[in-house]
């Protein structure tokens, strides 16, 4: 079960051509960090209906993109990820290279301004 969490005020999930989207905003002036990360992967693990995932600027950190790497590993529908403008180093993208060679559905996940892409 996910729990609540203070700082995740809104998301918001829309399909739009039969391409679900996720968007997580927090209150104003806050990032939901590596627990909100772990709550949103909660999430992604049980909801096969999200294809793209946009966590861009929100503190997450390598606890954090590790628990993203297990829901794209558990999650088929994921395709896109974008994880731009947080605090991952090295050990979260050993992960999240982990997840994108497990995955059969994962297309790009954006770091910082780069992407890293399937069969890279």
């Amino acid at each position: 079960a996910i729990k609540e969490s203070s700082s995740i005020r809104q998301i918001r999930i829309w399909d739009e051509q039969m391409e679900a989207e996720a968007t997580f905003w927090p209150a104003k002036g806050e990032q939901i960090g590596d627990e909100g990360a772990e709550l949103i992967a909660q999430f992604l693990q049980v909801d096969e209906s999200i294809r793209s995932v946009i966590l861009e600027d929100h503190e997450i950190g390598n606890p954090g993109a590790q628990h993203i790497a297990a829901a794209i590993k558990a999650n088929k529908s994921i395709q896109s990820v974008d994880l731009r403008r947080n605090k991952i180093s090295a050990e979260g993208l050993r992960h999240l290279s982990e997840a994108i060679k497990e995955s059969s559905s994962i297309q790009q996940i954006r770091i910082w301004d780069e992407m890293i892409k399937a069969g890279a």
